[in-house]
């Protein structure tokens, strides 16, 4: 590629990567969403058909599937943030005019995956919703066994 067909932020080859790339982002936040209504959902099931019971003391099941989605949404959202590290690392290369001809192929989310998993650990997007819903099993269960 020359000096003179270099992209800019005007060209459309350089609209299709940002608008794959925030579809994938989007896609990642929907996916978060799903992953607590579907763990709502299958908590509440396995909350009602045991409270329902006089002698249920297998509660205790309904940590599986939270311990399952917790685990899924911070894949979804440590994906998400790769994504828009991606996204804004491809912006400034754009800004810099260091965009190549090879970086308008490339969507890859940027970083490692497990340090990109274990940095959400600490995301207010994850534990304030988890916790509130192990709060509300143990509480079940607490009010089910007596």
């Amino acid at each position: 590629m020359t000096d003179d067909a270099t992209p800019n932020e005007n060209s459309p080859a350089v609209h299709a990567p940002l608008s794959i790339m925030q579809s994938v982002i989007a896609r990642m936040a929907d996916g978060s969403r799903s992953c607590k209504t579907w763990c709502v959902i299958i908590i509440a099931a396995i909350l009602v058909l045991g409270a329902g019971m006089t002698e249920f003391d297998h509660l205790w099941i309904a940590y599986v599937p939270l311990i399952v989605f917790l685990g899924l949404d911070m894949y979804y959202l440590a994906l998400e943030r790769r994504f828009r590290a991606s996204y804004n690392a491809f912006l400034q290369k754009l800004r810099s005019g260091d965009v190549t001809a090879e970086d308008l192929f490339e969507i890859t989310p940027a970083g490692s995956a497990a340090k990109a998993w274990f940095a959400t650990l600490g995301s207010i997007a994850i534990w304030p919703f988890y916790l509130v819903l192990a709060g509300v099993i143990a509480f079940v269960w607490w009010q089910v066994t007596g």
